[in-house]
């Protein structure tokens, strides 16, 4: 369901509604460039696909095992210090793949974002600019 601003417009100096929106052919014109670039951004939603190759997250993932066993050969003189620095390397790493993981699905899903319906509304955008 649109809002409420986009189904009813006003007319800006007095805040009063307008009696008709087909009559006016700005409203009109306004109203079919709103609703190109709703549909736009309804299609890039659903057409986001993930950012980051498998073979990345392999190598990521893969890191961070090498990077936490690694630190189990380091010669500290305390157990307990050895266990807080390795425990802390870890979750790190983890907290930093989670924030990859997020940034690559935005959406909580498998996608990702592409630039090529922005694009497409910066050409609706200066095509309402040029009066076309």
């Amino acid at each position: 369901m649109p809002p409420d601003c986009m189904t009813r417009p006003t007319l800006p100096a007095t805040g009063t509604a307008a009696a008709n929106v087909a009559s006016s052919p700005i409203h009109g014109a306004f109203l079919s460039e709103m609703t190109a670039l709703a549909s736009a951004r309804n299609t890039r939603i659903l057409d986001t696909r993930p950012r980051i190759p498998l073979l990345l997250w392999a190598g990521l993932v893969f890191g961070g095992v090498v990077i936490v066993g690694l630190s189990g050969f380091l010669r500290l003189g305390h157990t307990l210090g050895h266990a807080v620095l390795s425990s802390t390397i870890a979750i790190l790493l983890g907290l930093l793949l989670c924030i990859i993981f997020t940034l690559d699905h935005p959406f909580g899903t498998q996608r990702g974002i592409t630039s090529e319906p922005f694009k497409h509304s910066l050409e609706v955008f200066d095509a309402v600019d040029r009066g076309t």
